[in-house]
């Protein structure tokens, strides 16, 4: 059972990490170097089992990215028999960036409330905005925490405690694999790639981290400029700059862009345009890029992630485990993505040993504009 609330826009010690455990998928895959992860079979849970109370605080208005997070998450939890009861809300980050710091408190101790209302048996927080604005309050609630979607590295996330019942998924984006995914599917012929984003803390912590890739790793491929705004005029001109000077283009986070009136863009009048106009082959890091124009990803999903939280949730109701002993962890698999209509258009061919583990969508589009 969901229950939604849109919130104001109705829209001890250092513990260890758990890796990944990963499996190759194919032998195509090995002679390409991939390197694909499945989360561990999950035991399923003894029937009468209490329902489990879940709260989700969301960073941003209701979108794919929030909705993917839930699927991902009733699914798993219902495929290893957890019973659940589940409540959103949104707490609208980029509107809040922008008020007084009265107001902010003002939504945290709203949203503290309707958690003390509900009494949940798990509370989570997504993404970097909302927990770095809502954890000091929301940790004083003394309800099992868990996060997901948090892109900083450990050492920046003030927040984060190991004294508490507090554990989740930290999001990382696989740049050395995505810049192969790109060199296999042009035959070796890019030389060098742009990053374009919307401004964000979030974009901000993905751009650092991919420029230290490219400082820290020997790659075929160069960085070459980062185009990051929240204006759309920007993103076209930028788009139009890139296909004339670079050989490729890598698109991270399409979220929070404004038109010129300042209202948020559809994401669906985006893609049109976007996939009208890109002139190289472009990358991306989330699966909603693929759908407007991208030509192929590595993709972290919300659906994987919302997964991981789910087999969290299950190892500790089975195990009978408190978070704090269950160590936070980095997503433990990826999916392969190519847009086929995009590869078409630039007459790139898929190598036929691809198909045999790429996901291949063959149409663009949106269901929804956020």
């Amino acid at each position: 059972m969901r229950d939604t609330d849109f919130g104001r826009s109705m829209r001890p010690g250092r513990r260890r990490r758990r890796q990944p455990a990963c499996l190759i998928f194919s032998l195509a895959a090995c002679a390409l170097g991939w390197l694909i992860c499945f989360p561990a079979y999950a035991a399923p849970i003894a029937a009468g089992t209490k329902s489990q109370r879940l709260f989700v605080v969301f960073s941003y208005p209701p979108g794919q990215w929030s909705e993917g997070i839930v699927s991902g998450l009733s699914q798993q939890l219902q495929k290893t028999g957890v019973p659940f009861e589940l409540k959103q809300y949104a707490y609208d980050s980029p509107y809040y960036a922008q008020r007084t710091q009265t107001e902010r408190d003002a939504e945290a101790e709203k949203i503290s409330a309707k958690v003390r209302e509900y009494q949940p048996d798990f509370l989570i927080v997504c993404d970097d905005e909302g927990a770095d604005a809502l954890m000091p309050q929301l940790k004083t609630l003394k309800i099992p925490l868990l996060f997901v979607g948090i892109n900083k590295d450990e050492a920046d996330v003030r927040w984060l405690d190991h004294s508490i019942e507090m554990t989740g998924v930290f999001e990382r984006y696989p740049a050395q694999a995505s810049l192969k995914l790109l060199s296999n599917l042009t035959r070796g012929k890019v030389k060098n790639i742009s990053l374009i984003t919307s401004f964000n803390p979030t974009s901000e912590t993905i751009v650092q981290q991919l420029r230290e890739h490219f400082k820290t790793h020997k790659t075929k491929i160069a960085l070459h400029k980062v185009y990051m705004s929240n204006k759309w005029d920007d993103w076209k001109r930028a788009i139009k700059a890139a296909s004339g000077e670079d050989d490729s283009l890598w698109m991270l986070v399409p979220w929070n862009v404004e038109d010129n009136r300042g209202d948020r863009m559809d994401l669906r009048v985006m893609g049109r345009w976007l996939s009208e106009n890109i002139e190289i082959p472009s990358i991306s890091i989330v699966d909603v890029n693929l759908q407007m124009g991208a030509m192929a990803s590595i993709s972290m999903t919300p659906q994987i992630m919302g997964a991981e939280l789910a087999d969290i949730i299950h190892t500790a109701i089975l195990e009978h485990k408190a978070l704090s002993k269950i160590p936070y962890r980095y997503p433990s698999k990826y999916e392969i993505i190519i847009n086929k209509k995009q590869a078409d258009r630039l007459e790139i061919k898929i190598p036929i040993e691809m198909l045999e583990y790429a996901r291949v969508i063959k149409e663009e589009g949106l269901l929804s504009d956020q």
